[in-house]
């Protein structure tokens, strides 16, 4: 191109031809060769639908609609147009549920686009398959996309597609295909972030990301999911900082938004109601937020009808942990330890994963079994750690080990994550240490906080149930 750019910088046809180069390497500038075919030769019909097309997929979409609108009033009897509003309007993340008239009159011509249309019949089939909840529609339309797919943006495209679907296998498969075209595309490397996101797998997920521009709402997510699932309060902040006010209205944003309040236990009880219906949110971890929301309330009602929706999907090492937890809260200790097995041996090792597995061992009278899980761990719980450890001990009934290991040591503050609250407040109550675990205790359920390992400590310290007519109730 350095060779030729100067000669045959007049040539429409040469602009086409690096455009979509640039395009297959995954480089954005090809919009800019279409652009330049388009001043060149403005009738030429393949750099039209080719700049349309690039600009929705690497530029704005409302500008993209514009130059689809165009094309269709220019060219009324050609299939390209509808194709290319439709891509606009699929490619729009406040889109809204109401699709134009284009999509309809697409479909009825889909044999007739050219390869640089032809996912898209399938993507906004997908789309429209996903908003009325048709999940198995949705991904034969996205394989049915990716089996078409001619460069990194269509397949990156279908790929964000499929994460709605939550089917690692499909986001996998358009992972590779988006890597397979350009291995340094960025969507690209953010689909194989979530990909990893979507496993467990934290460490690749960041290493996916790392040098990306910290401002782009999929970069964020993969950022934020993963300090949420550390239970890194900071890099969370950090994370959704980074993400332009605006962007954070958009509705991929809203779980991730929320996970803030959720962390530190900040969520309140009026909440409640909201859980199940974002449980069935496609937002990223909108289903890990409202279960740990339902779980931290103790609404066990809720936990439980979200669960049935995760049916087929126990083997996924995020869903697996919140499992464990509610299998536990209802006395199905022997169904906890395998769904804690799962989350231990599956994904990246996270503060979460060792808490419910401590709670889990504890459960099954092998408190001794605690201290070599977390030797073998020595770096991801930090202060945490001899939380639990304290609280295994008391649990074996060796309360002044227990009493020497935290005597020295102040609980976490307001500021903490509540997962790391709760383990204080639960090996303080373990060792009845009524002069720290009573206000400490107290506190907790003052937010609105009640999960069942929360309620039995705080009843071992004395607290008692008071019921009320139209509220829940209360631990005093």
């Amino acid at each position: 191109m350095p060779r030729w750019d100067t000669p045959a910088a007049n040539d429409a046809w040469y602009q086409v031809m690096t455009g979509v180069t640039l395009e297959r390497a995954g480089d954005p500038r090809s919009t800019e060769r279409y652009a330049a075919a388009v001043r060149i030769a403005p009738d030429l019909v393949i750099a039209q639908v080719l700049l349309a097309q690039s600009t929705a997929l690497e530029g704005d979409p409302a500008k993209a609609m514009e130059l689809g609108k165009q094309f269709r009033a220019k060219y009324p009897e050609r299939p390209e147009g509808s194709a290319l509003v439709a891509l606009a309007w699929g490619r729009d993340p406040a889109r809204g549920e109401q699709a134009p008239p284009e999509v309809a009159d697409m479909a009825g011509h889909s044999p007739d686009l050219p390869l640089p249309l032809a996912t898209v019949p399938h993507a906004v089939a997908a789309i429209l398959a996903i908003d009325k909840h048709d999940v198995a529609t949705a991904k034969a339309e996205i394989d049915k996309g990716l089996a078409v797919a001619d460069g990194p943006g269509v397949a990156s495209w279908l790929g964000q597609i499929a994460l709605e679907t939550r089917d690692e296998a499909l986001v996998q498969k358009a992972a590779l295909s988006a890597v397979g075209f350009s291995a340094v595309y960025p969507p690209a490397r953010v689909l194989a972030a979530r990909v990893a996101l979507l496993g467990g797998r934290f460490d690749q997920a960041l290493k996916a990301t790392e040098d990306m521009d910290a401002n782009a709402p999929d970069v964020a997510v993969v950022r934020a999911a993963t300090a949420y699932e550390r239970l890194d309060v900071d890099g969370l902040g950090r994370a959704l900082d980074a993400v332009p006010p605006e962007a954070k209205k958009l509705p991929f944003m809203n779980a991730l938004v929320i996970a803030p309040d959720v962390l530190l236990g900040r969520a309140s009880a009026a909440q409640g109601p909201k859980i199940l219906e974002m449980s069935d949110d496609e937002a990223p971890w909108s289903d890990l937020v409202a279960m740990d929301l339902a779980l931290d309330l103790g609404e066990l009602e809720v936990a439980d009808k979200i669960a049935m929706s995760w049916k087929g999907s126990e083997d996924k090492p995020l869903r697996a942990l919140r499992l464990s937890r509610l299998a536990r809260y209802q006395n199905k200790v022997d169904v906890a330890d395998g769904l804690s097995k799962t989350a231990l041996d599956s994904g990246t090792v996270t503060p979460r994963t060792l808490e419910e597995r401590v709670f889990v061992l504890v459960a099954k009278n092998k408190p001794l079994d605690v201290p070599p899980l977390l030797a073998k761990y020595p770096l991801v719980l930090g202060p945490s750690s001899t939380w639990l450890a304290a609280y295994a001990l008391a649990s074996a009934n060796k309360v002044s080990d227990a009493m020497g290991k935290t005597s020295s040591l102040d609980p976490p503050p307001a500021g903490a994550p509540l997962p790391a609250r709760v383990i204080a407040a639960v090996a303080l109550s373990s060792m009845k240490d009524h002069k720290r675990g009573v206000d400490y205790v107290k506190s907790l359920l003052q937010s609105g906080i009640q999960d069942p390992d929360l309620v039995a400590g705080a009843v071992s310290l004395g607290f008692k149930r008071v019921d009320h007519a139209k509220k829940r109730a209360t631990y005093e």
